[in-house]
């Protein structure tokens, strides 16, 4: 079962919990039994809430045909104009106008992009969390943008003008 099947599971026995719930009498405890089995389900339901935004399976980049591989790049200049572009300024813009056409710089792309999802996109932080954050803004992102524009450093791609993501 996938994890958003067995959430919407839970969600669908904490609702018919409330229903019975609400017809039965106290007479045999009956209420406070299913008050602390509700409880329960809450409880598992909070937690899938929690749970980490899994990243997305690697990209083959070696395997794509021509349209797969131009989706997969759309996504990351997606990412790019609306993440990495705005949210990491000086960093974000050592990225070389030509990055699609290096395959390293899809390779830190696409990690980067599911890393930032990763340890972004939840409904809460913990310490663990916070750590990864910390890790990859103090140790990783400086070092893969300098990767990349050495990469790129002295290629024969035209450059291109304006935002690097945004390149069509």
């Amino acid at each position: 079962m996938s994890a958003l099947h067995d959430s919407l599971r839970i969600t669908e026995l904490s609702e018919r919990l409330a229903a019975v719930e609400a017809r039965l009498d106290d007479e045999h405890g009956v209420n406070a039994q299913l008050a602390d089995l509700s409880a329960v389900v809450r409880s598992l339901i909070a937690e899938e809430k929690d749970k980490p935004k899994l990243p997305e399976p690697s990209v083959r980049w070696w395997e794509l045909e021509a349209g797969e591989r131009q989706a997969a790049i759309g996504r990351l200049r997606a990412w790019i104009r609306d993440i990495y572009g705005p949210g990491f300024g000086r960093v974000a813009g050592q990225l070389p106008a030509c990055w699609d056409q290096h395959p390293l710089c899809l390779y830190v792309l696409d990690v980067l992009s599911q890393a930032w999802m990763t340890l972004w996109l939840r409904e809460t932080r913990s310490l663990s969390v916070l750590g990864g954050q910390m890790d990859l803004l103090s140790r990783q992102i400086k070092p893969l943008a300098d990767l990349m524009q050495a990469e790129a450093k002295g290629c024969k791609h035209p450059a291109a003008a304006g935002v690097r993501g945004n390149r069509s």
